[in-house]
């Protein structure tokens, strides 16, 4: 129903639209002015993120996710789903199943390495999937075991800088770049870790700790 309905939207019809339940003019300008400011500010790529109260039907997602690609504003963009732990679509496989089967050019991943971790995700799930079409890689640490069984309160409290934790990063990027990932690696620490530093030291930190996770030395053997 919800994954019907957002079609509508990408449909670029502003008389069908409003004929679908729920979904109105003002969902179809939102649409519209994301991807004129889109278009303005030429951004790398543009997050796709699934709604918490979708129910994930992979193949009505796929044909949701190709009319996005195809939709007139979105030319020349490049749209990547954001997966994440506590969203209907939380697993690296079942995104790549969407992208692969979508069958666009201008539709990939981004990956968080936490949201990964967190469900269950390993180094050797990348091989399963085309690792050229993850276009953003955001980078966080973790304790081996969760602190908190609120998987997004943790999320948002728990998150450490790269090395301070028990994931594997140096071993996850390697073999992201293994398989074809040019994205560039992109801090994504907040909660109390990041309350522990002004924002110059923050920035010091994060760049130390991004260099530490892409030396390929690092890398199990």
């Amino acid at each position: 129903e919800h994954f019907g309905s957002l079609q509508g939207l990408f449909s670029a019809d502003r008389q069908a639209l409003c004929e679908i339940d729920g979904i109105g003019s003002a969902k179809f300008a939102q649409l519209q002015a994301v991807l004129e400011m889109a278009q303005a500010l030429r951004p790398d790529c543009l997050s796709v993120l699934v709604p918490l109260d979708a129910p994930l039907d992979l193949a009505h997602a796929t044909e949701v996710f190709a009319g996005l690609c195809d939709h007139p504003l979105a030319v020349g963009q490049r749209l990547a789903i954001e997966f994440f732990s506590w969203s209907p679509l939380h697993s690296l496989t079942d995104t790549w199943t969407i992208v692969r089967d979508a069958g666009r050019d201008n539709g990939g991943i981004i990956l968080d390495v936490w949201h990964h971790a967190r469900r269950d995700g390993t180094v050797a799930d990348l091989s399963l999937v085309d690792a050229g079409r993850v276009w953003g890689v955001q980078i966080a640490d973790a304790p081996a075991v969760p602190a908190l069984d609120d998987i997004a309160a943790d999320c948002m409290r728990n998150r450490r800088w790269p090395g301070r934790g028990a994931l594997p990063l140096n071993d996850l990027v390697g073999a992201l770049r293994a398989g074809g990932c040019q994205a560039p690696l992109g801090i994504e620490v907040f909660g109390s870790a990041a309350d522990a530093a002004d924002a110059e030291a923050r920035a010091r930190l994060a760049l130390a700790t991004l260099r530490e996770v892409a030396d390929p030395r690092r890398t199990a053997a």
